[in-house]
């Protein structure tokens, strides 16, 4: 009784809830009476609208409402509880009078133990038991080792925290300007009593706790064995520990061949003798050094256990579970330093973050200047202690790259990359603020970063020279290259306008000119030999280094050529074989330990390797090749740290002789500009970061930058003849020139004032000069370079060459710019309108008649004194017109309606223009005109092309959604009851994450509501009954709906497809079946007629054979009886039997073959109705073969001689096969005819089976 008053208890409404079913009746009623039928969808929406717009006084009854709602319901189910508590109660105390109060009765665990076992064997309980302790063992131990790890982390964390305070004090005893990052003095409680005095033990305990020692080694940590520091790597390892002890991480930025290597293990190895700390280190290396890192760890501090961790997934784990063991107490540690790549590291951050790890060393830090990459979040993850980032080029780019490395350093100093980005802001004008700036930033970065140079510290390292070589370019080079120019000239001299990628390939183009013309597929003649002579002399760079290289093996040097492009580099392979040079060989495609292989090579002594071929990116970081001595830069990088770096491969510690850099640079290209714009960042560089190594902020190249590079040289390029030939200079002028024109590039760097080295270039200043550009020859310039390109084009053009051309689009018409300027001047009534193009006014003959009346305005100013009121200057005629013209626009369509228009056309189609009336709000028959207006002056629009392809295309939308639910209706009308019988043929063999009985509703419902209704198919899946448990389709949404079903539409109209090629085919296999059953039947009845005509044949001559007989019978008895018997004679004519024999007989006397049978064969082929059997019997019935010297001939039969013509007939002896002439009294008897059935019966009998008075 409860139960049925509980469940009559109604749920409380709210306030919109009471307002909807009050509106929704009236709301309907009006809806319907201005749009007819709608459905409840647009009711409710309607009703939303109007609740969300009413006001609160309005609302406040509907509130009231529901409170009072909701007060009810309360106090319904608050007495619903009590009655079913009392309910429950009166049926316990029925029950405990009947059968006593139920007590619950313990289980014992024996009980259930023997319960669970007691159909188990003791063999199975046994084993059960082992595996529960194994278990059991198992889950102690990895809750001992996640014990360990947490207490390793805690322990880390607390000695963070202990040093959070040192490090702060540390930092602002450096520099105040940390205040700015929210870096402030520790609180220090004060006491007001004047009394109080501190204790000597407490006075002596705070002076220990504020006193900074400060470490300074003069020799290096007994571990470090295998050779001798130098002073500055001591002075090094004294900086790392001094930041170590203040709880800073820091930067060491040595120059590229100092030792940062060997400084490094020098600290681990310090922590380990002084402070007995052994680990655990990581220390993070491209893959190139991987290998490199470990020798010097071997070799500088074997007591340091360093593991390799890399490899694929089966290697990592077993040196997870064997070496690493995370969670190992640190007595138990299997290894000090774990070194691994930034690879490994992205793979096995889950396991490298269980570490508690004491120092984290990255190397080539630059790695993590973006904040945002994975590598730079997986590394903030790791718990250290300490962090030191190694780098040679510490900046490359801009100040955001600076604040990424010191918030990985100081996280909780360096916070905020905007703060960091607003307080240092380069991009300003004032010079001055500009050298304030980098003063602070230099006092930010002096207690992290420590830089030095090789010319500062390493005075026994032989110096490094760098020369620029200008070479000239071959006749091939420059065709090519004027070719290049000439297909974008517009672009060069300011023709057209070009994108900045578009200018991008357009360098890139000149650049791959420039290094060989052999990379442009089309330019290498084929017919010559493949390492010939021509590959070196059409390149101008090659003629130059194959000069250069003869001298330098004469001279016992040995050499490194690196280039960006590694085709260059395969050109390269094939000169090192023409002049028979062995080389190496590294690039980006080469594998770990070919890398490994070529280097040990390279170094080894008494090496024969001259050359080593290397791509600048895969070269240039982690390789030591301290043996050679020349480094030749074949092209140059954007970024002049890639070639520096590059450079630094020679000159490091350990090289013994000068290393000569030499720079090959095509003159008068595109390369002059880009060793410009290198040149410029290393001085800003070498200013700004020298102390401190910071550098400024750097833009990316503009257009007009661009621009520049490409037209640099160009004229100098169209005003050389192409049989301009390089001379063969001596190589040492041309060296003395190279290093002439390097100075006087050094000169210019250093003239500059250094006020102005944030903003300067290599080209000397003018008072013409503004914003970079000399306006006093740049017109000039391009006028001259135009005009020496259009000389060249029509030199091309009578060989038959075209140009690129790019048509401009024009944005506004002179016409309307004019109109623009003067509205301004004139009175309102006069101007006319703003006329945009998709309202489509008569623009020409609007101003035509503006044109007109503004003159008679301006002339009625002019000779009137008095203010002008009256402002009819046209006649009526133009008047009316120009009224009309006014009239006849869609001035009300502003540009948000027609660009709506245009997609409503591709939504519903040109036709379907009811539609587009209704989402526009407007009247069906403006539209309709408007359309038309659209269709007929649409090419008059500026983007006419790109509109009418959107409505194509979404017109050709529309018509493959009319053809998809054609084809889905087809497939569906073809089963009586296609949710239970429709097949579906699925496409590949994976996994489908509906089922087939999901498929047939969703066909079955797109059938029914049609493409795009996925709501109202939603709706329904809800409502059948059929998906009631399928809580799968019941959770998609509307999308994935729409999704699988387009997807089985498209497998509808596939299998319909197939069903039709399958039915024609069925359909011409019945026609063909069909059509043989006919001709066969044809072929039957003309059987059937010849075996007819042929019986009566056989009948008639078989009568003729028995008259015959007859009348021989009869003449045989008149003889012996004495009687004379008179015989008519017929005209005989001979039948079709004799003239058969006769031609058969014809053609045995003539033929040559030995076998019967192909006489057979080829009468019958002249006679289809013959049989070849019977054809052979009667063949060997006439005659008889004969072979003589290889030769066949057919001896005819004498009774068949006179088938044959008088001249070929002759008698020869009897044969004694064949029947003969029987001589029967005065009428011989003739054999019977062969063809009759009885002589077909007896042909050639065996001759022991003849019958008798046939002569043998």
């Amino acid at each position: 009784m409860a139960t049925d008053e509980a469940a009559l208890i109604a749920k409380p409404k709210s306030a919109y809830a009471h307002y909807q079913k009050q509106m929704m009746v009236a709301v309907r009623a009006e809806l319907e009476g201005q749009a007819g039928a709608v459905d409840m969808g647009s009711v409710s929406r309607e009703v939303s609208v109007r609740w969300s717009n009413l006001p609160d006084q309005e609302r406040e009854p509907y509130l009231d409402a529901a409170r009072a709602d909701r007060l009810r319901y309360e106090e319904e189910c608050l007495a619903r509880d009590k009655l079913v508590e009392e309910e429950r109660a009166r049926k316990r105390e029925d029950r405990e009078k009947v059968d006593g109060k139920r007590e619950r009765k313990p289980l014992n665990e024996p009980v259930r133990e023997k319960r669970r076992s007691k159909h188990l064997t003791d063999e199975q309980i046994e084993s059960k038991k082992a595996r529960q302790e194994i278990a059991s063992q198992a889950r102690g131990e990895r809750d001992t080792l996640r014990a360990e790890e947490q207490k390793q982390k805690d322990e880390l964390a607390a000695k963070k925290a202990a040093s959070a305070s040192a490090r702060l004090q540390y930092l602002l005893s450096q520099s105040d300007i940390f205040k700015h990052f929210g870096v402030t003095e520790p609180k220090v409680k004060v006491s007001n009593s004047k009394k109080a005095k501190k204790s000597e033990r407490e006075e002596d305990a705070e002076l220990l706790h504020d006193k900074h020692d400060t470490v300074r080694l003069t020799v290096q940590p007994s571990v470090i064995k295998f050779g001798t520091m130098r002073q500055y790597q001591l002075e090094g390892l004294s900086w790392m520990v001094n930041l170590a002890n203040q709880g800073i991480n820091g930067i060491l930025a040595d120059e590229m061949g100092l030792g940062k290597t060997l400084q490094t293990i020098s600290v681990l190895g310090y922590f380990k003798e002084f402070h007995n700390i052994s680990g655990p280190h990581i220390v993070l290396v491209p893959k190139s050094t991987l290998s490199n890192w470990l020798a010097e760890f071997d070799r500088w501090c074997p007591s340091l256990r360093a593991v390799k961790f890399h490899g694929d997934k089966d290697e990592r784990q077993r040196v997870i579970d064997e070496i690493l063991c995370p969670g190992t107490a640190n007595d138990q540690r299997k290894f000090d330093v774990c070194v691994t790549t930034f690879e490994m590291c992205l793979k096995a951050k889950t396991t490298l973050c269980r570490f508690a790890w004491h120092y984290l060393i990255i190397d080539e830090a630059h790695r993590i200047k973006n904040e945002s990459s994975q590598f730079s979040t997986v590394v903030r993850m790791l718990a250290t202690e300490h962090r030191l980032l190694l780098t040679g080029t510490p900046l490359q780019n801009n100040l955001h790259e600076l604040w990424a490395l010191l918030n990985f350093l100081l996280p909780d100093v360096f916070s905020s990359s905007e703060q960091f980005d607003e307080w240092f802001n380069l991009d300003t004008e004032d010079e001055e603020a500009k050298k304030q700036m980098i003063t602070q930033l230099h006092r930010i970065l002096r207690p992290f970063m420590l830089r030095r140079l090789k010319s500062d510290v390493e005075k026994s390292l032989p110096p490094k020279k760098e020369t620029l070589l200008f070479v000239s370019m071959t006749p091939m080079q420059k065709a090519l290259y004027k070719t290049l120019l000439l297909r974008d000239m517009n672009t060069l001299t300011g023709g057209t306008t070009a994108t900045k990628s578009a200018l991008q390939n357009i360098v890139m183009q000149l650049r791959k000119c420039c290094g060989h013309p052999y990379l442009f597929e089309g330019q290498e003649d084929r017919t010559l030999p493949p390492m010939g002579e021509h590959v070196v002399d059409n390149c101008g760079k090659m003629i130059l280094m194959d000069k250069l290289l003869r001298r330098l093996k004469e001279r016992g040097s040995r050499v490194l050529i690196f280039s960006q492009m590694t085709r260059v580099l395969d050109i390269m392979e094939d000169f090192c074989r023409m002049r028979q040079y062995d080389y190496c060989r590294i690039d980006g495609q080469t594998s770990y330990d070919e890398r490994e292989a070529s280097i040990e090579e390279y170094n080894r002594p008494n090496s024969s390797k001259f050359i080593f071929l290397l791509s600048t990116r895969a070269g240039g970081l982690g390789i030591n090749l301290y043996t050679a001595d020349i480094v030749i830069l074949y092209d140059s990088d954007w970024n002049p740290q890639a070639d520096l770096q590059a450079q630094d491969r020679a000159h490091r510690i350990g090289q013994k002789k000068v290393v000569n850099v030499y720079r090959f640079v095509t003159s008068n290209s595109v390369e002059e500009k880009i060793i410009e714009r290198a040149q410029q960042k290393l001085k800003l560089d070498a200013m700004v970061v020298q102390q401190g190594r910071l550098q400024e902020k750097q833009k990316n190249l503009t257009k007009s930058d661009m621009l520049d590079m490409i037209r640099f040289g160009a004229d100098e390029v169209f005003r050389a003849s192409d049989d301009q030939q390089i001379t063969d200079d001596d190589i040492d002028a041309i060296l003395a020139n190279g290093e002439a024109r390097t100075e006087e590039m050094n000169r210019k760097l250093q003239a500059h004032d250094k006020g102005d080295l944030l903003n300067f270039k290599l080209d000397g200043g003018k008072m013409q000069v503004v914003d970079g550009v000399d306006y006093s020859k740049e017109k000039e310039r391009l006028e001259e370079l135009k005009r020496l390109a259009d000389l060249e084009f029509a030199k091309t053009l009578a060989d038959g060459m075209g140009k690129r051309e790019r048509r401009t689009v024009l944005q506004r018409d002179e016409v309307s710019i004019k109109v623009k300027a003067r509205m301004k001047q004139l009175p309102k009534p006069l101007r006319l309108p703003r006329m945009d193009e998709w309202q489509f006014y008569n623009r020409q003959r609007l101003v035509e008649i503006h044109e007109i009346e503004v003159s008679a305005y301006e002339h009625a100013k002019a000779t009137s004194a008095d203010d002008i009121k009256d402002y009819n200057f046209l006649t009526p005629e133009l008047q009316a017109e120009k009224e009309q013209l006014l009239k006849a626009a869609y001035t009300d369509w502003n540009k948000a309606q027609f660009f709506l228009f245009v997609k409503l056309l591709g939504r519903y189609g040109r036709d379907n223009l009811t539609a587009v009336a209704r989402e526009l709000n407007k009247p069906v028959e403006e539209v309709v005109g408007y359309a038309q207006t659209f269709w007929a002056r649409g090419p008059e629009l500026s983007d006419w092309e790109k509109l009418r392809r959107s409505i194509e295309k979404g017109e050709s939308k529309l018509l493959e959604i009319e053809r998809l639910a054609e084809q889905t209706a087809l497939k569906v009308k073809r089963y009586e009851n296609p949710m239970e019988e429709l097949v579906i043929n699925y496409q590949g063999k994976g996994g489908k994450l509906f089922t087939e009985e999901e498929d047939r509703l969703l066909l079955c419902l797109v059938n029914m509501y049609g493409y795009g209704s996925w709501d109202k198919i939603k709706r329904e899946i809800h409502k059948a009954d059929v998906c009631t448990f399928d809580y799968y389709l019941k959770s998609r949404s509307s999308a994935e709906l729409g999704r699988r079903c387009d997807a089985l539409m498209r497998i509808c109209e596939k299998d319909n497809l197939d069903f039709e090629l399958k039915e024609r085919r069925d359909n011409a296999m019945k026609l063909e079946i069909q059509k043989q059953r006919e001709e066969l039947a044809e072929r039957i009845a003309e059987a059937k007629a010849d075996l007819n005509r042929n019986q009566t044949r056989v009948d008639e001559m078989i009568m003729k054979e028995a008259k015959k007989m007859q009348a021989q019978r009869e003449a045989k008895r008149a003889k012996k009886e004495g009687k004379t018997v008179v015989v008519e004679k017929k005209p005989s004519s001979p039948s079709m039997d004799d003239l058969l024999t006769k031609e058969l007989v014809e053609m045995i006397a003539a033929s040559t073959d030995r076998e019967a049978s192909t006489i057979a064969l080829k009468f019958c082929a002249k006679h289809v109705k013959c049989q070849l059997s019977s054809i052979l019997q009667q063949i060997q019935h006439i005659a008889t073969p004969i072979v003589k010297d290889d030769e066949t001939s057919w001896d005819i039969h004498p009774h068949y001689q006179s088938y044959l013509p008088a001249p070929s007939r002759k008698r020869p002896a009897p044969i004694l096969t064949g029947p003969m002439p029987i001589d029967d009294g005065d009428v011989p008897r003739l054999p019977k005819s062969p063809w009759s059935p009885t002589a077909m019966k007896q042909v050639t009998p065996p001759p022991k089976k003849q019958k008798k008075g046939i002569l043998l």
